[in-house]
């Protein structure tokens, strides 16, 4: 385990502004996919996809199984999370699931229920049910929900 300091936190924080933020109050459910950072400050139940970075704000509620590159965790997280990165679970997190990564820092006042499995830089991540299934999910496999207009009026 390594505790970070505050300065190093604000900078891990700082590292990839969000170009994805699902706000507090709001609750998504279904199969998003991101290019780039998600933040999370409402609740989101679903799928997510091509998301390189995650971030559960402290209001936030997340419940899917990822692949990410990096995951900073400071809400509820209910679900597996591989990380190609780190995954950092910040003071005040809840995380109900396993945590698969190649480095994590877990901050005091973290509550942690699973596993946590370290990957060796340079060794493959092993095959973990859903995350892995949703890799091979294309866009193009993807349809548009009924009643969605896919046109600009």
């Amino acid at each position: 385990m390594k505790f970070l300091r505050e300065r190093e936190k604000a900078a891990a924080v700082e590292e990839s502004a969000p170009n994805t933020v699902i706000g507090v109050g709001s609750t998504l459910r279904g199969t998003l996919m991101v290019e780039g950072t998600l933040r999370v400050e409402g609740e989101f139940d679903g799928d997510l996809l091509n998301c390189d970075r995650l971030e559960v704000g402290p209001h936030g509620t997340v419940r899917v199984d990822v692949h990410v590159r990096d995951a900073y965790i400071e809400g509820q997280m209910h679900g597996s999370v591989q990380a190609e990165g780190r995954v950092v679970l910040l003071s005040g997190a809840r995380v109900d699931g396993d945590l698969t990564c190649r480095r994590v820092v877990i901050e005091d006042g973290v509550h942690f229920t699973g596993r946590c499995v370290m990957v060796e830089e340079g060794e493959p991540f092993p095959a973990s049910g859903s995350a892995a299934d949703l890799e091979t999910i294309h866009p193009a496999d993807l349809q548009v929900a009924a009643g969605y207009r896919t046109e600009k009026p």
